[in-house]
């Protein structure tokens, strides 16, 4: 019976430890996702940021041309 009961205390006592370290690897691996996610959100941003700013590019060549095309006919005029 001593035999038993101690074979149980420390199944218990190693069962103990195990759900400890699994709650532990839980809680890693919540603070993982939740950093993935927080990246996942600013490469999104930074994303929309860097379309905008190609737009803008776009638009500014686009002005640049119009400008430059404007100085070649008044030239030859």
């Amino acid at each position: 019976m001593h035999i038993t009961n101690k074979v149980r205390h420390d199944t218990e006592v190693k069962l103990g430890e195990e759900i400890e370290k699994n709650h532990s690897l839980q809680e890693m691996l919540k603070l993982k996702e939740e950093t993935l996610n927080k990246r996942a959100q600013e490469i999104d941003e930074l994303d929309r940021k860097q379309i905008e700013l190609e737009r803008q590019i776009e638009a500014a060549d686009i002005k640049k041309q119009t400008v430059e095309r404007a100085a070649e006919l008044l030239k030859k005029h």
